[in-house]
């Protein structure tokens, strides 16, 4: 099994001939890692965790000219229609749903998105950053509005060569969720709050992971995103949870998971 982070919210998981991809987004100019436009026709298959403009913007262009399914929530097929995608390359999974690719299984959960919290909009406005990527920020305000959460965010648990992965596409939980727990991988997005060290934290403690690959902790869409200093919640945990690895994955490069490490040595 490979993980690959691709910027953004954008992982991929491979087994063999099994390859699928989470939130594929062409990052806005100006941003930290554009993504390989190749590498979305190389997945069979797509799932999206929620409608927002940096996880579902790029996919009517990423798929127009494959044959990519993508899965998603009613208020993402809903935004994807309007956008001119043909239903045929649609389907509308609901919670609970089972999705088999190959060998892997991928059980769709209810998720949570953040909430951003008043300091870091005020954070965000009162930048010098707004004036540098000014020319960024009238497409940002459209995509914004096309693209909505519309509280129907999901979360998705893959099975794969006897491990459990979840996917989460933003920092938070449902409540009353009956979550797996003690589970192989978590892969986490961290940015979209002024507490992501606490929000992750707590996530974290609930879902028990053996090891944690972040997301999402890059400048995608400058001004309104920046990129993230992981390295004191790195710490944090080394200190606190020193059972539990994270990892900061490089852009591209498939993550040498813990077993993987020691079967070398």
């Amino acid at each position: 099994m490979k993980i690959t982070w691709l910027g953004t919210a954008t992982i991929v998981i491979e087994s063999g001939a099994d390859k699928i991809m989470f939130d594929p987004f062409l990052q806005a100019p100006d941003a930290e890692h554009p993504l390989d436009r190749t590498e979305v026709v190389k997945a069979s298959t797509i799932f999206i965790t929620h409608g927002h403009m940096d996880h579902l913007a790029s996919i009517p262009e990423l798929i127009a000219t494959t044959d990519v399914m993508v899965y998603c929530g009613q208020i993402a097929t809903t935004t994807l229609i309007k956008q001119g995608v043909s239903m045929k390359q649609i389907r509308t999974i609901h919670y609970g749903d089972i999705v088999p690719v190959g060998k892997m299984l991928v059980k769709a959960y209810k998720g949570k998105h953040v909430n951003y919290g008043p300091w870091l909009i005020l954070k965000t406005v009162i930048n010098p950053r707004i004036i540098r990527y000014s020319h960024n920020l009238l497409r940002l305000a459209k995509l914004h509005r096309k693209f909505p959460e519309g509280d129907n965010t999901m979360a998705y648990e893959v099975r794969v060569e006897e491990k459990t992965v979840f996917v989460l596409g933003s920092l938070a939980l449902a409540d009353k969720i009956n979550y797996p727990k003690d589970i192989d991988i978590l892969i986490l997005p961290y940015q979209g709050c002024s507490s992501l060290q606490r929000k992750a934290t707590k996530i974290i403690r609930t879902l028990r992971p053996k090891e944690v690959i972040l997301s999402h902790f890059d400048d995608a869409f400058p001004p309104i995103s920046h990129c993230v200093n992981t390295r004191k919640f790195q710490l944090a945990m080394k200190k606190r949870m020193p059972h539990v690895t994270v990892i900061k994955p490089e852009i591209g490069q498939p993550v040498v998971l813990e077993e993987e490490k020691e079967d070398e040595i």
